[in-house]
C-alpha cells in the first residue's frame, strides 16, 4: 500500500464534526468484531465513505485493535504509516466507542508524540479529502459527460490570476481608499488612521458598510485582487506588516468573508506572513526577514462547492 503525504487542510471553518455512526460488527473483516463498528462506520461529514476505505487508501500497513482502558472506556485504535513533511511517520488514532454503537475520535499521536485535537481534526479532513479527490479523478476518467468533467476539474485544481495590484498608503494622509467592480458590485476598501495606535479597515458594497475591523497600524498596505479562472470567483488579498488576509464578497449572503488569516496557522519559522500568486497558484508563506531559503509554505485552494479555502501545508522550504 503506497504511503500518502499528510497535507494539513487548515480550513477557516476547521472544526470537523468528528462524531460518527457505526454499522453492527461482523466477524469477516476483523478478529475482534468491535473494531468493525469503526471500520464499517462513517463520519457525519462524510456519510458515503467508510472509514476503513479512507484509512486504507491513505496509510500503509494499516492495523486495527480493540482494548479497554483502565477506567473501562472501550477504545478502537488504528495504526499506520504515511509521510509528513518528507519524512516517514507512524500514526496512532484512537476512537472512543459508546454503548449505542456511535463513536468519536480520541487521542492522536505521531511518532508516539501526542497531538492537539486541532491536528486530529485536520488529519481526518485530509484523509477523507484525499479519498474524495481520488474518487473524483476516477469519475473524471470514466465520465463521458462534458459538463460533469468540467465540474470535476473545478474541484481538483485552481488557477489564479492577479487582476489589480495596489498599495494603500497612510504616509501622506490618514485615509486611503480603493474601488473595484467585483461580482457586478461596487466594492470600496478603506484604510483609515484614527490615532497613532488605531487603524480601521472598512469594506463598502454599493456604498453600504458591510465590514469593519481594527488592524495593525503601518504606513503602507499592499492589496491585490485575484480571480480563480475555474470558478470565476474573485478574492482580495491584504498584506500587512504583521498579518495577511484573504477575503471576498459573498454575494449570496451579501456579506464580507475573511477566508484566510495568517494568525490562524502554524508559523514555525517565526517569519513575516505574505500571500502571493506564483505560477498561477495562491500561497500563504511565512518568511524570516533577510533569509530567502527558510520559509513556511501553505498552498491555498478554493473549493467552490463548499465556499471555503483549503489550506494545504507544504512544509518548510
Amino acid at each position: 500500500m503506497p504511503k500518502r503525504m499528510i497535507s494539513l487542510f487548515c480550513l477557516i471553518l476547521f472544526c470537523l464534526a468528528i462524531v460518527g455512526c457505526g454499522d453492527k460488527a461482523n466477524m469477516i473483516t476483523s478478529m475482534d468484531p468491535r473494531t468493525n463498528i469503526i471500520r464499517n462506520g462513517h463520519f457525519h461529514d462524510y456519510p458515503n465513505i467508510k472509514i476503513d476505505d479512507a484509512y486504507n487508501a491513505f496509510f500503509s500497513s494499516p492495523k486495527w485493535k480493540y482494548f479497554k482502558s483502565d477506567d473501562g472506556t472501550e477504545v478502537v485504535e488504528f495504526s499506520g504509516q504515511c509521510q509528513y513533511r518528507n519524512a516517514d511517520v507512524n500514526v496512532r488514532q484512537q476512537f472512543i466507542l459508546h454503548a449505542d454503537d456511535t463513536f468519536e475520535a480520541g487521542a492522536l499521536s505521531i511518532n508516539e508524540v501526542p497531538q492537539l485535537q486541532l491536528i486530529s481534526s485536520a488529519l481526518i479532513s485530509t484523509i477523507f479529502a484525499t479519498y474524495e479527490n481520488k474518487q473524483l479523478s476516477t469519475d473524471f476518467k470514466n465520465s463521458t459527460d462534458k459538463q460533469e468533467k468540467q465540474k470535476v476539474v473545478k474541484v481538483i485544481e485552481n488557477s489564479f490570476v492577479i487582476l489589480n495590484d495596489d498599495s494603500l498608503n497612510l504616509q501622506q494622509k490618514n485615509l486611503d481608499e480603493r474601488q473595484y467592480i467585483s461580482s457586478n458590485r461596487n466594492i470600496k476598501l478603506s484604510v483609515e488612521k484614527l490615532t497613532d495606535k488605531q487603524t480601521v479597515f472598512t469594506v463598502f458594497c454599493d456604498e453600504n458598510n458591510i465590514y469593519s475591523s481594527s488592524i495593525y497600524y503601518f504606513r503602507e498596505y499592499r492589496i491585490f485582487r485575484v480571480k480563480d479562472m475555474e470558478s470565476q470567483c474573485e478574492f482580495f488579498v491584504l498584506n500587512m506588516a504583521k498579518e495577511s488576509w484573504l477575503m471576498g464578497y459573498d454575494k449570496e449572503n451579501n456579506k464580507w468573508n475573511i477566508y484566510i488569516s495568517s494568525n490562524d496557522y502554524e508559523n514555525t519559522v517565526k517569519g513575516e506572513p505574505w500571500i502571493s500568486v506564483k505560477n498561477e497558484k495562491l500561497y500563504l508563506t511565512y518568511q524570516q526577514e533577510g533569509i530567502r531559503v527558510k520559509q513556511q509554505v501553505y498552498r491555498l485552494e478554493w473549493d467552490d462547492n463548499k465556499g471555503t479555502f483549503n489550506c494545504i501545508d507544504e512544509g518548510i522550504q
